[in-house]
Order: C-alpha cells, then structure tokens, then sequence
C-alpha cells in the first residue's frame, strides 16, 4: 500500500534572528493553504487511484497543527465506531449526550495522535541526521 501525506507550512518569512516566527500566509484565509493542497492531491491522484484501490492518500496537514476539513471528517467515523465499541463492551445503552462527549474524547485522542504523528515527521525532516537515528 502507498500513502502520500502532505504537509504544508502556515509561515512565510521566518525570522533569522530567532525571536520573530514569521508571518501567516494567508492570514485572512488561514485554511487556503490547505484548501489547495488537497486540490492539487485529488488532481495528481485521480487516475492512480482509480486504476490502483491500493494507492491511498490523506488529506493535508499543517506544520502548525491545522488540519484540512476532510480529515477532521474522516476523523468522525473511527471516533464513532470506538465509542459504539466502548457502551458495547460496558453492555451499556448511554444517552444521547454521554455518547456525544464519549464520542469526543475518541475524536480528540485520534485527533493528537496524528497531530503528534505530523509534529514528529516536522522534526525528523528537519533535524540533523544524527538526532533522526535517536527519535527512530
């Protein structure tokens, strides 16, 4: 299986100096960046994907933690299914409201685990190779 991730930097213009952390790209439309990569992810990967099921990728992710709608979407179904798992195994029929926030505990912890995913490739993209060796 071939899975392409996309990342994408909200900055432009980072400080030499250290003490300035740039500028927002688009600050009037911050999830443009991310709007267009997803495009240009569906644009590339059409074809491939129509001739190969096993040719997979997901939708863009930020260097700052910004996540593109459709992941945050995709993100909505395995939260679902661990909360209907969790009443399941307790033999539990819960209440709209204690699925709801059952439901949000799973999406949030989905949710950080691919933020720390991506905060991890960031690092090891622009880390020595040295200090790659020792995060892997």
């Amino acid at each position: 299986m071939l899975i392409h991730v996309t990342l994408r930097h909200d900055f432009i213009n980072a400080g030499r100096s250290g003490f300035t952390q740039g500028q927002v790209r688009n600050p009037d439309n911050p999830d443009h960046i991310l709007e267009s990569a997803a495009a240009d992810n569906i644009r590339n990967y059409r074809d491939p994907y129509q001739r190969n099921r096993q040719v997979a990728f997901l939708p863009c992710m930020s260097t700052s933690g910004r996540i593109n709608g459709e992941l945050l979407r995709l993100l909505f179904f395995p939260s679902n299914k661990q909360a209907d798992d969790y009443f399941a195994a307790l033999c539990y029929q819960a209440h709209k409201e204690e699925f709801c926030h059952r439901r949000g505990v799973f999406f949030h912890q989905n949710w950080c685990t691919i933020g720390m995913a991506c905060a991890q490739a960031v690092a090891l993209r622009g880390a020595p190779t040295t200090a790659r060796l020792a995060l892997l």
